[in-house]
Formats: C-alpha cells, structure tokens, sequence
C-alpha cells in the first residue's frame, strides 16, 4: 500500500483539476475541503486499501464505502459563501468521485 501522504499529495493536485475544469470560482475551497475529508477518512481509507489489495473486497465496494462517509464532507466555507443547495450537492460528489479516484490509483 502506498504512503497517505503520497496520496494527499496527488489528490490535491486532483483536486485543483477539478476546480479549474469545473468549478474554478471555488477552488480554494474545493481543496481545503476535500483535502480534510480525506484527512477524516484516513483510517478508512488505509484499512480499506489494505482489505481490497489482499482481494478481500471488490473496487466497486471500496468505491460504495467512500460515497457512503460522502456526508462527513461538511464544505462549510461554500455554504457561508451562499451556494444552492444542488451547487453544493454537484461539488461534493465530484469531490467524493475525485477522492475515490485518486485512492484506487495511488492507495490500491
């Protein structure tokens, strides 16, 4: 299993791809909060890694167990900032698809 802090790293940078291709008005904030949702997650994260590279569950369950925490990710600087409820509710499953991504490459 790969180091999290290589993760981190890269989801990051995975995250600033996806603001500035989707959403680049809020990209600090996309990094900031996704960034500490998978700091929250990193206990999750490892275990999980660790069950699917020993063939214990499928990808598709890793993927299943990271949308399932999707409402830890709070994205409290985007709320004060006003966005609609189905702005923030786009963000935080890209934000989701873009942690599970970046952990099936880099953590698996």
């Amino acid at each position: 299993m790969a180091d999290f802090d290589a993760f981190l790293e890269q989801l990051k940078t995975s995250l600033k791809g996806l603001a500035q291709n989707s959403f680049k008005k809020y990209s600090q904030q996309i990094l900031h909060d996704g960034t500490e949702f998978a700091k929250k997650l990193e206990d999750d994260l490892q275990r999980w890694s660790v069950e699917y590279s020993i063939h214990e569950m499928t990808k598709e369950e890793f993927e299943f167990l990271v949308k399932g925490k999707k409402d830890l990710l709070e994205m409290e600087a985007l709320k004060q900032l006003g966005l609609a409820r189905t702005e923030l509710n786009k963000l935080r499953n890209a934000i989701v698809d873009t942690i599970t991504g970046t952990a099936v490459k880099v953590l698996l």
